[in-house]
């Protein structure tokens, strides 16, 4: 499936939703803010999985190793905030797996480094700003 710039952007808006869903989920009370890192890894991963569809590349399902596999598509993209997603991943796949809560201060610096990821991740990949929380997407400078 070609996609066109409205259906990027559609998918973009709710990557975009995902995040914010995430940072309203930090401000609950322990144990309920890690729902946060749920949230921001199925935006992190909406992201890697649209970058994919639309540069072409073939399906990756081990997250962390897209950042290999789009350095070496046709057009080659060099994926931002590799360290903060690897830690992303690994509380997602504690907190999932082995009901292991993140501490607050881990939630904080997931939280900063999902914002970064998805900001320059979204303008590498599609020229396109990422808006910190709410408002319209534009087009990078």
């Amino acid at each position: 499936m070609t996609l066109d710039a409205q259906e990027v952007l559609r998918r973009l808006a709710f990557i975009r939703y995902l995040h914010y869903q995430g940072i309203e989920q930090a401000k609950l009370p322990q144990p309920m803010c890690s729902s946060a890192i749920l949230m921001w890894h199925d935006a992190a991963e909406s992201l890697l999985l649209l970058i994919g569809e639309f540069r072409g590349a073939p399906s990756v399902f081990e997250f962390e190793k897209n950042w290999d596999a789009f350095t070496k598509l046709p057009r080659p993209i060099n994926l931002p905030v590799q360290r903060g997603m690897k830690r992303l991943n690994q509380l997602r796949k504690s907190l999932k797996h082995h009901g292991g809560h993140p501490s607050l201060e881990s939630i904080q610096t997931a939280k900063q480094d999902i914002h970064s990821f998805l900001s320059e991740a979204t303008e590498l990949a599609f020229d396109v700003w990422f808006p910190p929380n709410r408002g319209g997407f534009g087009y990078a400078a």
